[in-house]
């Protein structure tokens, strides 16, 4: 028998071909789709990447001159202080929140490792907020987190010193037209009457919502004897390299007063034991004033003062206000002691500067505006 022909309507047929288009048209208008779907997102993310580049430039960049100038000064303020040895600092910080975080003033070291830290009246976290508010922690760990103890919760410093540096802000100006990066020009005091203005860079970030200074450069004629004072941190930033080699060269050079030693602390404190008496009292230009000019006519009846073991100091020069011991540290060169008042348990702190060639003290004092130099020797 034979198979009759199948027959196919004419429009089975063409219903079939519309359905096979129809699925071609839709996976057509699907690659195209997915296609642009990815060019889009591309097209965003650079977009995106674009405005959040801009929004931290406009971030940064939306703080006033006036207020850059001030977060540089602080942070310039307390790295001076820092220079000169870390309880500087604390000074700073008084100074600035009128909080007593200093412990009587200039307490008596506490033996820790291998040397010596002093107390304060802070918390170790505390301490730390208050330097973010002029640094990034990067920088805060780089150039000053190595002079202090967190001991328990409670700030303690190291005890080492000597002269620091002040420093004045004169003007800033952005480097090509930087949102973060800017040229700094700044008077460097080394003392009243040696003042030298220097250029640095230095960069600023946003950090909870307040200009910080997040990374500074010093030109390397610009030294400090943070290094020196401190042998364990070998871990210093590029900014704190850059200004740690020779500060002794230099103050040698500007007046005897600087000058600083390798002598340990001991060796000092053999070489001052024992009485000394003012010898001479000279104004800046250096001509003679006489002792009475300091001390009054109270200096005819006694000029005496006795450094003795346990950082204990006997002092009888002029009219003094207490008959009670007075006090004293070592710090370098830098001998920091302390006169009785009459308000028991006060001290009226001053610093003697010990110059190992000549045997000699010197001390600095600013009488109204008038710098007196004062040399003291030794009594035989």
């Amino acid at each position: 028998m034979e198979k009759e022909p199948i027959k196919v309507k004419l429009s089975t047929v063409i219903l079939i071909i519309a359905i096979i288009v129809i699925i071609a048209i839709g996976v057509i208008i699907g690659i195209i789709y997915k296609e642009r779907i990815t060019n889009n997102n591309k097209v965003t993310n650079v977009e995106n990447g674009m405005l959040e580049e801009n929004s931290i430039a406009n971030t940064e960049n939306n703080f006033s001159e006036t207020e850059i100038k001030e977060v540089l000064q602080n942070y310039l303020n307390l790295i001076g202080a820092y220079q000169g040895e870390p309880y500087g600092v604390l000074q700073e910080m008084k100074n600035i929140t009128r909080k007593n975080v200093i412990n009587d003033e200039y307490p008596e070291a506490i033996e820790y490792g291998k040397g010596s830290i002093l107390p304060t009246n802070i918390k170790y976290s505390e301490f730390k907020e208050f330097m973010l508010n002029y640094m990034t922690e990067e920088l805060f760990n780089a150039d000053f987190a190595s002079g202090y103890i967190d001991k328990n919760g409670d700030l303690y410093c190291k005890n080492y010193g000597a002269t620091g540096i002040k420093y004045e802000v004169k003007n800033i100006e952005k480097i090509n037209n930087s949102a973060i990066k800017y040229n700094g020009k700044i008077i460097t005091i080394f003392e009243e009457d040696a003042k030298e203005e220097w250029d640095i860079i230095f960069e600023i970030a946003r950090k909870n919502n307040k200009c910080v200074i997040s990374s500074i450069t010093f030109p390397s004629e610009i030294q400090n004897d943070v290094e020196e004072k401190d042998s364990t941190n070998t871990s210093k930033s590029e900014s704190s390299k850059q200004k740690s080699s020779n500060k002794n060269t230099q103050n040698t050079s500007k007046d005897n007063t600087q000058t600083t030693s390798n002598d340990s602390k001991n060796n000092i404190k053999n070489k001052i034991l024992g009485k000394w008496k003012a010898n001479k009292v000279v104004d800046s230009n250096g001509t003679d004033l006489g002792l009475s000019d300091v001390w009054g006519t109270g200096i005819t009846y006694s000029n005496e003062m006795e450094f003795k073991e346990n950082g204990v100091l006997s002092y009888a020069i002029g009219i003094t206000a207490s008959s009670d011991d007075g006090a004293y540290t070592i710090n370098g060169n830098t001998i920091k002691y302390g006169i009785p008042t009459d308000i028991k348990g006060k001290m009226d702190w001053n610093t003697f500067t010990y110059i190992p060639e000549e045997d000699i003290l010197k001390e600095e004092k600013n009488d109204f505006g008038e710098k007196k130099i004062i040399t003291y020797i030794r009594v035989d």
